[in-house]
């Protein structure tokens, strides 16, 4: 009882020089054994997307969208029917590994301090991930496991634009570029957003400010795809930061995942760069 839409997806080419990139995502695709993909022409684009100007694009049938906070309240509530303690605003201090586990010193919001020792950890701390590997004793750097933080900002767009595209487009993705390139996706009401961009930060700060001086560049970026956006028709909306394993200009890393007895510490599984 989960909201969702299966939507499909389109992943438009532009140009000659895009349509060998369809060719190789077709390919990765497959090789993944998702379900319901095919290249399509222009004919076949104007059939699905009437709005939407394309050389040809890569339609992925099966391609959807969730209520993704539905979908974490279920995953909250069954994890504490199955037992699970959840503790908000608590900080991670300090972790030293005893023995067949680690020491874990928390402090709540209350400034009290909490420790407690535990045979696994579980390190998703997002952005702060490579700090808390740190914490544990591992050599970030010799591992490769620092992050940079990338924003990436939305805008969206209009009630009556909205309404003019029924599928998730987007465009062919650099991956040096660290995103998938501003890509127009619906909600489960059906309004439409443009983004996000993808801006390394020159400092580890969190800052979630939407900048209106990138209205032009949103539209510069989507108009050879949705022609039918002009660059009043969207406003900004919400922005949120990558935690990305590559640097500005660096070539794409991909998540990593890990469980790291390899390197001293069992029981202890790093997931970096999500």
């Amino acid at each position: 009882r989960i909201p969702f839409k299966r939507l499909g997806k389109l992943i438009v080419a532009t140009c000659v020089e895009e349509v060998g990139h369809l060719e190789k995502l077709l390919a990765q695709g497959r090789q993944n054994d998702v379900e319901e993909l095919q290249i399509i022409d222009r004919a076949k684009i104007k059939e699905l997307e009437p709005n939407i100007e394309a050389r040809c694009a890569l339609l992925s049938a099966e391609s959807g969208i969730i209520d993704s906070h539905a979908l974490m309240n279920f995953l909250s509530a069954k994890a504490k029917e199955n037992g699970v303690g959840i503790v908000y605003q608590s900080k991670v201090e300090g972790i030293e590994k005893k023995g067949s586990g680690y020491e874990i010193t928390t402090k709540a919001a209350n400034a009290e301090a909490f420790i407690f020792k535990s045979e696994a950890v579980i390190n998703a701390a997002g952005l702060y991930s490579d700090i808390i590997a740190e914490m544990a004793g591992m050599d970030t750097n010799a591992l490769k496991y620092t992050i940079s933080f990338c924003k990436g900002q939305y805008f969206r767009l209009s009630p009556e634009k909205s309404a003019m595209t029924e599928r998730l487009i987007y465009p062919v993705p650099e991956q040096s570029a660290g995103g998938l390139g501003i890509h127009l996706t619906p909600d489960m009401a059906g309004q439409v957003r443009l983004g996000p961009d993808a801006e390394y930060m020159s400092e580890r700060k969190e800052n979630y400010d939407v900048d209106i001086g990138k209205q032009r560049y949103f539209f510069d970026s989507v108009r050879a795809f949705a022609p039918f956006i002009t660059e009043d028709d969207f406003y900004p909306d919400t922005a949120g930061i990558r935690a990305k394993l590559q640097g500005k200009g660096q070539g794409f890393r991909d998540f990593v995942i890990r469980e790291e007895s390899d390197n001293g510490f069992p029981g202890f599984i790093n997931c970096i760069g999500i």
